[in-house]
């Protein structure tokens, strides 16, 4: 299995961060200590990781319920979902709107295959989760996004989608939890996947709306997330720069991953944390510079230097121009 660490869609987050808020729960600190952004409505678009939503959900799972990924799973939090709405929206029919799906899971998240294929009186759905996670954690992922495929059924008013579901359990509390989520044609499986055969009774129901072009704009994840470690690094680290704390530990938890393996992980791609995220603020600053009139105090900021002379030092470091020069102008 490559290194690289799977990433989806912040939007993915929009359910869970719902919750938490309906509930009185400090979200946006909930989130960070996950690694992840404190507000995905903000940007439902960016790139966060996979394996930290997952665990997150299987830690809060232990405090709020086993079932929590099921209960955060609401129609609502399936049409926040970027490309698999867009996909929804722009169907007649939940047959359609499966197989549009699949089509476009890639560009919702990557390592994380969504398969459709014709069936004996229905459709099978199956889901792979191929990310360093606990049992637990897969658990919570796997009925998270059964629901949200049940999901599809709410919306044509006909209740949810009636499906016979297969289905790694809790390692302690097994399924039974789930059967008022998922129904009762639900069995226990070993392995990663997530099995769901949809009768054609149900794959012909209609939404209420006029099927909607699509408009994305993101690139297939595929094509963003190149299969190396530093590659999917180096999106985090973007975003942890955003956030204003990019560490290594916290890229760790990210990954998964403890602090030294992430360290020999990336030694073995040829880099490490610090040359990366010099890497990163290098491209971040002289974007900035080039393709926007901030100045140069806001730019520093930006990227985490904490003074302007701190960015002009690494900017002649990579240039060997200063700020003013590369823009072509005497003023920040």
């Amino acid at each position: 299995m490559s290194s690289s660490i799977p990433l989806v869609r912040s939007s993915a987050l929009i359910g869970l961060e719902t919750w938490l808020l309906d509930y009185g729960q400090p979200a946006a600190e909930i989130l960070a200590s996950a690694g992840l952004p404190p507000c995905a409505r903000a940007n439902p678009a960016r790139l966060v990781s996979f394996h930290a939503f997952i665990d997150l959900l299987e830690r809060l799972s232990r405090v709020h319920g086993l079932d929590l990924g099921a209960r955060i799973a609401t129609p609502e939090a399936l049409m926040m979902l970027g490309a698999p709405a867009q996909a929804v929206r722009a169907s007649q029919t939940v047959r359609e709107a499966l197989w549009t799906i699949a089509r476009n899971f890639h560009f919702h998240v990557s390592q994380v295959f969504f398969l459709v294929e014709a069936a004996p009186g229905g459709l099978d759905v199956k889901v792979a989760i191929p990310v360093v996670a606990s049992p637990a954690a897969h658990h919570q992922a796997q009925q998270h996004i059964a629901c949200l495929v049940r999901a599809l059924g709410l919306h044509t008013g006909q209740g949810p989608l009636p499906a016979s579901i297969r289905m790694i359990g809790h390692p302690d509390a097994g399924i039974d939890h789930l059967r008022p989520w998922l129904g009762d044609d639900i069995c226990q499986i070993d392995g990663r996947y997530l099995e769901m055969r949809i009768p054609d009774s149900a794959l012909d129901a209609r939404f209420p709306w006029t099927p909607a072009a699509s408009a994305r704009t993101e690139e297939p994840l595929d094509h963003v997330a190149q299969p190396t470690l530093a590659n999917s690094a180096r999106i985090l680290i973007a975003g942890m720069i955003e956030d204003g704390n990019p560490t290594l530990d916290r890229l760790a938890l990210m990954a998964g991953r403890s602090r030294r393996t992430m360290q020999r992980l990336l030694e073995a791609e040829g880099t490490s944390f610090v040359e990366l995220l010099d890497e990163v603020r290098r491209d971040l600053a002289l974007s900035r510079l080039s393709g926007t009139a901030n100045p140069v105090s806001a730019i520093a900021g930006d990227v985490g230097y904490r003074t302007p002379s701190s960015l002009s030092r690494a900017v002649r470091r990579w240039t060997e121009n200063s700020p003013r020069r590369l823009r072509g102008t005497t003023q920040d």
